[in-house]
């Protein structure tokens, strides 16, 4: 009989979610405790099992390199790809990168700002977080990396390290969010936070709603658009719900 590895399943990842274990100092029950799974749990995703989007948050904030579990490539080592782009605080693209110069072979001097030291490269996740019926995650896999000025994020709220830039999917938050906008996600901000704009987690859908804690302990989930009614999360189901992050920043893409 001839064995397959499952398509979820991935060994190099498994090594590599080992690895930052490894090098952060935790067994393997103090890095499950740490990042609130069960001991069996983290053996399987250091077997190759698919980690959760809220297991990568919760191992980012404790020090492991989600870039390099991810690709294998750890995040300081992240080089300019065709295509990247940088923008302006207002989320304007003032450059694009299109590879060494022809002539020179010297990079294009439009896109030195992604080397200026106060500058961040946030990764872009082809993730969409649904402005209206939940959508499911898709593959966490960075597709592109977007530069911005660390001083414009933290005058925002946000700690630059613990950004990510995903995808708003549907019309539920307009006029203030239009569909398509990219969003800046703070992933060290999940505590629910009356009235900030959030990404949520319900089960396998991602959303992007105004968070507000009711005095009798339920949540609901708030739409800009009037056309919306909140939702509101009951007891019964608060155990599904998770704050992936606030969002701090959107860009109404071009």
């Amino acid at each position: 009989m001839i064995s397959s590895t499952p398509k979820n399943q991935d060994i190099d990842r498994g090594d590599r979610i080992r690895s930052e274990r490894e090098r952060l100092g935790y067994s393997l029950v103090d890095f499950a405790d740490k990042s609130g799974v069960s001991k069996g749990s983290q053996r399987l995703y250091e077997k190759g099992s698919a980690p959760t989007s809220d297991y990568l948050v919760r191992i980012g904030d404790i020090g492991a390199d989600i870039v390099f579990v991810l690709t294998g490539r750890h995040s300081q080592d992240i080089e300019r790809r065709v295509g990247t782009k940088v923008r302006r605080t207002d989320g304007t693209i003032v450059a694009t990168y299109e590879g060494p110069s022809k002539t020179d072979g010297k990079a294009d001097p439009l896109v030195s700002d992604l080397d200026r030291a106060g500058f961040i490269r946030l990764p872009r996740y082809e993730v969409s977080a649904s402005a209206g019926p939940g959508v499911a995650l898709q593959a966490e896999h960075p597709i592109e990396v977007i530069a911005f000025d660390r001083q414009f994020l933290r005058d925002r709220g946000a700690s630059p390290d613990q950004c990510t830039v995903i995808k708003a999917r549907g019309d539920s938050m307009t006029p203030t969010i239009p569909d398509g906008s990219l969003l800046i996600v703070d992933h060290s901000q999940r505590e629910i936070m009356n009235g900030y704009i959030t990404v949520i987690g319900i089960g396998d859908d991602l959303l992007v709603k105004r968070i507000r804690r009711r005095l009798d302990g339920m949540v609901e989930l708030i739409s800009d658009n009037a056309s919306y009614a909140p939702e509101v999360i009951g007891s019964d189901r608060l155990d599904q719900l998770r704050v992936v992050g606030r969002v701090v920043y959107f860009c109404r893409t071009p």
